[in-house]
């Protein structure tokens, strides 16, 4: 591993400033690219946060870079643990589930599993936010995941939460009440 890179990615706080200039790095040097997707699936890293706020930006602005990575990433989302880890991980499933880059079925497997897991554990609105997105996302081709969601949400609707979770519940029972018209 590359270690004046690995140690430019450690230095780096959540400020969106040096989370783009980490980003715009990798733009121009994409052959860091796997270096950064080693550290982002890595559990064990103690960067893995950092890592996944640099993927969720690339992804999201050009996701087609990290597509020899998706399974890789797959892989490890049965590993990914706490709130700084979840958070971009759950975006990146999002921006995977709504691109035109295909998923194989494992991926998709591994992915619905992962945001159902946010869904079941709707602590906190953003991870729940964009795991719904990709659930419903995924629902036009895996119907059964509209009344696992709705199942979750009907039966343990939050309402010692927080405003945010319980707007995202609400607004994804609305789209799937709507389907189901």
């Amino acid at each position: 591993m590359n270690t004046a890179y690995y140690e430019s990615l450690s230095k780096i706080k959540a400020y969106r400033e040096q989370r783009d200039e980490q980003k715009e790095f990798i733009y121009k040097n994409p052959e860091f690219l796997p270096i950064l997707n080693k550290i982002a699936c890595n559990s064990n890293d103690k960067n893995q946060n950092k890592a996944l706020w640099i993927v969720e930006l690339i992804c999201e602005e050009q996701i087609t870079l990290y597509t020899l990575y998706i399974e890789d990433f797959c892989n490890a989302l049965k590993t990914f643990k706490g709130d700084g880890i979840i958070r971009p991980a759950s975006k990146i499933c999002m921006f995977l589930c709504n691109s035109n880059i295909l998923l194989t079925e494992v991926q998709e497997e591994k992915i619905i599993e992962f945001c159902l897991d946010r869904a079941i554990d709707f602590r906190k609105a953003a991870p729940l936010s964009y795991a719904t997105h990709a659930l419903l996302h995924l629902a036009t081709k895996h119907t059964w995941i509209y009344e696992n969601l709705e199942y979750i949400f009907e039966k343990d609707l939050p309402t010692n939460t927080t405003r945010g979770v319980q707007f995202t519940v609400k607004e994804t029972l609305k789209k799937i009440h709507k389907k189901k018209k």
